[in-house]
């Protein structure tokens, strides 16, 4: 170790002893080959500073998936089929075992930027998508810590320890550069259903209450639901999942895990029904904050033809008339699950969004007709200007031609 708290500030320097003994170069001989023994140390970074590049990842991922290595008989058929449980076997640990280290060691590694809860029985593919749109609402390349990549897979249980406060877990989340946590939900909103995702989504809510500046992302193949980036019926169908989750089911393959996560979802949430209502409170911001991109996009739209604001502004406000609209539907946690707000609700989104569409068509072809005018234009100006300069070139040539007719003339009559 390399600090007091088992390598959390400055991370672990590990010994790896090795020996291979070589076969003898005289086969008439009768003595042995050589044995050579080496000694290596190797650096463990703490998991503060376990975050990688999601660019460098798909990178490696395809990479892997183009070359013939044997480990790759571990993975499925089909490509839709692939999960993190066949990557991490037939990927992960064998590239890092020659060091025996993480996944991440072996990448361009620094300080953790957005950490990702997901389940590992989730597609890859659909996971790499869901981080690829997450990562579409940031700008640069920033670090992610995700665990299959960021532990170190050849020594998980040691890793871990036997207190959840001081795992790697908490050690990333709870890091200064951590600035949101990017909760896979996929399809079927399969984290909620998984214990260790659980702890996650409480470690969220324990910093947020404790006054640290982390988000807390909503992220699916379709999109970012809480950036408002996430067609309205993509985003309301996982509302209408999630509604229907109940976190206290979720499962767990170690009961030892579950019972220690279980008693510190009670001692710090004060249960699993409140912590089903701190979730629902997320989706719920996140719906407000589509809305209010929707309504924004439909007055961006209106103005650029000449109409103004069809929507006021002050709508998209969690206070605005819109909440307070007694025809529309009250986004509390308590109304949040009945259909007849969630029908309303898609009802009214839906409405907007067609007509945002039919508007979006008529400033494109507005659009359209105003490139043409423009191209027009600049067609008639090329040609103007080609006359110009044909024109100009005429009148050189006559005055060459003239010039050249009186030399000529000059010239034969001093001759004769």
């Amino acid at each position: 170790m390399l600090d007091e708290n088992d390598g959390a500030d400055k991370g672990q320097l590990r010994i790896m002893f090795s020996i291979k003994d070589y076969p003898s170069l005289h086969r008439n001989l009768s003595h042995e080959g050589r044995r050579a023994s080496m000694l290596t140390l190797v650096w463990a970074q703490p998991a503060r500073l376990s975050g990688v590049r999601l660019h460098e990842l798909r990178e490696r991922w395809q990479l892997y998936q183009k070359h013939p290595l044997a480990s790759r008989k571990c993975l499925p058929k089909f490509p839709e089929e692939i999960n993190m449980y066949h990557a991490v076997t037939s990927w992960i640990k064998p590239e890092a075992a020659p060091t025996q280290s993480s996944f991440a060691a072996l990448c361009d590694f620094g300080p953790v930027d957005t950490f990702v809860s997901h389940f590992w029985g989730s597609p890859l593919n659909q996971t790499l998508e869901s981080l690829q749109r997450h990562a579409d609402t940031h700008e640069g390349h920033h670090r992610i810590w995700i665990c299959s990549v960021a532990n170190n897979q050849w020594r998980v249980a040691e890793e871990l320890g036997d207190d959840i406060d001081t795992s790697p877990f908490r050690q990333a989340l709870a890091c200064d550069t951590c600035r949101c946590m990017a909760l896979m939900l996929d399809t079927d909103g399969a984290p909620l259903k998984r214990y260790w995702c659980l702890y996650e989504i409480m470690t969220v809510m324990r910093l947020q209450k404790e006054g640290r500046n982390i988000m807390f992302d909503l992220c699916s193949p379709d999109g970012v639901i809480n950036k408002g980036k996430m067609k309205t019926e993509a985003s309301l169908r996982l509302g209408r999942m999630l509604a229907d989750i109940d976190v206290e089911h979720a499962e767990c393959w170690k009961e030892d895990d579950k019972r220690m996560i279980s008693a510190a979802i009670n001692l710090h949430l004060g249960g699993f029904q409140r912590m089903n209502e701190q979730i629902r409170e997320f989706v719920v911001d996140g719906l407000r904050i589509m809305h209010g991109t929707i309504t924004a996009e439909f007055n961006r739209t209106t103005t650029m033809l000449g109409f103004g604001n069809r929507i006021d502004s002050g709508t998209t406000d969690m206070s605005g008339a819109w909440l307070q609209d007694p025809d529309s539907p009250t986004l509390s946690c308590a109304s949040y699950g009945r259909e007849d707000t969630i029908a309303q609700l898609k009802a009214k989104l839906q409405e907007r969004e067609l007509e945002i569409e039919v508007l979006k068509k008529d400033n494109k072809r507005i659009t359209l007709e105003n490139t043409k005018l423009s191209q027009d234009n600049t067609k008639l100006h090329s040609d103007l200007r080609s006359a110009k300069a044909y024109a100009k070139f005429v009148g050189i040539h006559r005055k060459v031609s003239d010039i050249t007719a009186r030399d000529r003339a000059a010239h034969h009559n001093s001759s004769n």
